[in-house]
């Protein structure tokens, strides 16, 4: 039969290429190694994949593979290289790496005329997701398509049977990515499908219920539930698997309103379990208070977490219990973890983007039935498992919750990083205030942390993203704002800027904040996959930041579009909603117009 082998360079998606394959029918034929796993060590090899990853191909700490991978004489096998992969391929056919042209999110592909297995059933225009600051020049190889400015986009050898992209197939908001990884483990590796297309929630079901039966048993399972999708689908899980239960609410008062009374009511209501509360509120917001830094922030906050479940698990009789833990993919992979089921090994090769609080120090024996899937797999077995939509589609509220939504750092800008932001903006007819303010980001599979900038202007949304892409492509940004509504920003001085501590005051503020935003967007049926909204002092008071996406796994995002998505009259009726709650103290409300790659879904 033959197996597809996913190398692994550290890259944010490369857990996905398995995903994908295995959702379009491969399940069975897909494996995976390390980078310097050697050739003549796998076991029936039909093909080869190369992840993206952070690091540049000529580093020193770059990962290693086996020298041999493009040699025509030593192998034959069919290799695909993404992003970082395509990139060692180049240089192994003569070609230099440029740093002239970087590209993060959405791109527009042509293909210029020459055919290949691997585009059967592509248009001579795609759309693809693009996140690299390295480009390759001429080498040994045919280029079969560029993107807008030039980079070469496909590459074919013509030495051996070896291709790139420099795009990721593997993503969602690739068009044809799924179509791309069929056409090279069918059309050019030669493996036929053994399995239904799609993900079989009804599979991952009956294997998870097997799982905790055999793994938990008759001992209770320990479970910290936030009253969102993948904690209750656990929970609904292990009630199917007859499992005993003892779930744990830790309010740190940084969620919704009213979110404890949602989560004990719910789960009653659903599941019939009786949900612990314990508030350790004043204990967070006052070790939280003076931290600025938003990774230094997370991991604050993951330290008091774990020491406040420490707390709850020595104050109960335990006993033979096992910690029942939701992590999914996507957590795992920005924490700086590889991402997937228990048999694939962390090899340190990933980036920490954000550290994700629930890694737990749980001593004792763990179930982690959710780690290999996405949130959009999760959300289908919500659905098979008949929970009602307010649970199955509910939006994410990250662990760390209004912390990492309320921003207090503030950070200098250079006269050049405004003059440059200034004159990408004019050229397209827009203003920008480039602010004092700085967010993390992803771009090439590393993290950043950057600058945010404001745009004024008409509501022209081509032109907005446009801005958008040429301000975070080009310069040290990785956050773009729009404000829909006239202020005159531009001639404020930084120092203006004012100072609002994360005090329990100024969050109750941003829980009124968020609780407008999500009612009217509910009102005017705007559906986003996931709307954090953060807040921060502006030259004139608060600025509000609506970051509505859309995303089926989160590991890339693209805000809605205006109007069609979100109406500029949902807009206008949340801005009066909120001078009607706060009065003065509403300040200016923007939208956070930035994809992923460039930032991330979450602010800090």
């Amino acid at each position: 039969m033959g197996y597809i082998y996913v190398l692994e360079f550290g890259g944010q998606h490369a857990d996905l290429i398995i995903n994908r394959l295995n959702e379009i029918g491969f399940r069975g034929s897909v494996r995976y190694e390390k980078s310097d796993v050697r050739l003549d060590s796998l076991e029936d090899p039909a093909g080869i994949i190369l992840s993206g990853g952070p690091k540049n191909i000529s580093q020193g700490d770059a990962p290693k593979y086996d020298p041999r991978m493009f040699d025509p004489s030593y192998n034959k096998i069919p290799v695909l290289g993404i992003c970082y992969g395509q990139q060692l391929m180049a240089r192994d056919h003569g070609a230099s790496m440029h740093r002239r042209t970087r590209e993060y999110g959405e791109a527009v592909m042509s293909l210029n005329g020459h055919q290949d297995p691997l585009l059967e059933g592509f248009t001579p225009t795609e759309i693809v997701w693009m996140n690299h600051g390295d480009s390759v020049g001429e080498g040994d190889f045919q280029i079969l398509a560029y993107t807008g400015k030039g980079v070469p986009a496909v590459i074919r050898s013509n030495i051996g049977p070896y291709r790139g992209v420099q795009f990721h197939p593997e993503v969602t908001h690739t068009e044809k990515g799924a179509l791309l990884l069929r056409n090279f483990a069918q059309g050019i590796c030669g493996i036929a499908p053994q399995s239904p297309e799609g993900f079989d929630a009804g599979m991952f079901v009956e294997e998870a219920i097997r799982r905790l039966k055999d793994e938990v048993g008759s001992d209770t399972g320990l479970l910290y539930v936030s009253g969102g999708v993948d904690s209750t689908v656990v929970a609904a899980l292990a009630r199917q698997a007859g499992i005993k239960v003892k779930p744990v609410h830790i309010d740190a008062g940084n969620e919704r309103l009213g979110e404890a009374d949602y989560v004990k009511s719910m789960l009653h209501e659903q599941l019939g379990l009786d949900v612990y509360v314990l508030d350790q509120s004043d204990k967070f917001i006052s070790s939280l208070l003076n931290l600025d830094d938003p990774e230094v922030k997370r991991r604050k906050f993951q330290r008091l977490y774990n020491n406040t479940k420490t707390y709850v698990e020595s104050s109960f009789d335990l006993g033979d219990t096992i910690l029942l833990d939701g992590t999914l993919a996507t957590d795992k992979r920005e924490s700086g973890k590889e991402a997937g089921t228990g048999d694939i090994r962390d090899t340190g090769s990933t980036e920490v983007i954000k550290t994700h609080h629930n890694t737990s120090d749980w001593k004792g024996r763990k179930v982690a039935v959710l780690e290999g899937l996405t949130k959009q797999h999760t959300r289908m077995v919500a659905r098979y498992l008949e929970l009602p939509p307010e649970v199955s589609e509910r939006r994410p509220f990250p662990g760390p919750g209004l912390f990492v939504r309320y921003s207090t750092g503030r950070y200098e800008v250079s006269s050049d990083l405004m003059h440059n932001a200034n004159e990408i903006s004019r050229h397209h007819g827009m203003d920008a205030y480039v602010m004092p303010r700085k967010s993390v980001g992803l771009k090439g599979d590393s993290r950043v942390f950057e600058h945010a900038v404001i745009l004024t202007g008409e509501r022209d949304w081509k032109n907005i993203r446009m801005v958008s892409k040429r301000l975070i492509e080009d310069l040290d940004i990785c956050r773009v704002l729009y404000l829909p509504v006239s202020a005159s920003l531009v001639s404020r001085p930084e120092d203006d800027f004012a100072y609002y501590p994360m005090n329990r005051r100024n969050l109750d503020r941003l829980r009124i904040v968020t609780d407008v935003v999500e009612r009217t967007i509910d009102e005017y049926g705007v559906k986003p996959s996931q709307m954090p909204v953060i807040t921060f002092g502006g030259p004139t008071g608060h600025i509000n930041v609506i970051r509505d996406v859309q995303s089926e796994d989160f590991r890339t995002i693209t805000p809605l579009r205006k109007p069609d998505q979100f109406p500029w009259d949902c807009y206008l009726e949340i801005h009066k909603r909120l001078l009607e709650r706060l009065g003065p103290a509403a300040g200016l409300t923007t939208f956070d117009v930035s994809d992923k790659p460039g930032g991330t879904t979450e602010w800090e």
